[in-house]
């Protein structure tokens, strides 16, 4: 052979499935919902940045900020704290 590696469709779709579309994607939600959104300042799964972020895109909602170590509203309750 050529010593040059052949790549299968599966392989080739798979290598380039996360590659940039030249169309950006529309945005999905309704900007005017109201709801809560809520953030822990010191989550360590999710930055604090991101919940701001998601905040400036539905500027109806309410952010709730808590300074909790733990990921998600759930946690304080796990800890007997709710």
């Amino acid at each position: 052979g050529t010593q040059i590696p052949m790549f299968s469709p599966q392989q080739w779709y798979s290598a380039t499935y996360y590659w940039p579309e030249p169309t950006p994607l529309s945005p999905i939600g309704n900007s005017r919902l109201t709801g809560i959104i809520a953030g822990q300042v010191y989550d360590p799964a999710t930055p604090y940045i991101c919940t701001q972020e998601m905040r400036e895109n539905f500027k109806s909602a309410t952010l709730l900020t808590s300074r909790s170590v733990n990921h998600g509203l759930n946690s304080a309750f796990d800890k007997g704290m709710g």
